[in-house]
């Protein structure tokens, strides 16, 4: 589990900034074991923000390197949205 703390601290670390620090990892789960995301909090500029970070992890394609062309990361994610694997939640 990684937490990110962006009130409480003088230097601000987001959900963002821990996807793309974790990528190998991020799209390891996503894309080879199925994983999901849930998405919960401010709607404000977060989820945009937590959805490009999610693209670009895709776009990369971790250690593998085995990463997509922008196109295919954002249909990879919508698919993903379809299936129940990516969810907000924001208010």
């Amino acid at each position: 589990m990684y937490i990110a703390f962006s009130r409480d601290q003088p230097k601000k670390h987001y959900v963002q900034d821990l996807i793309r620090e974790h990528g190998n990892e991020v799209f390891r789960l996503l894309h080879n074991e199925g994983g999901t995301v849930i998405v919960c909090g401010s709607s404000g500029r977060m989820p945009q923000a937590v959805r490009e970070a999610l693209v670009e992890v895709l776009e990369h394609g971790g250690a593998e390197g085995r990463g997509m062309e922008r196109e295919e990361a954002e249909r990879y994610l919508a698919g993903m949205e379809r299936e129940g694997r990516f969810q907000q939640e924001t208010w």
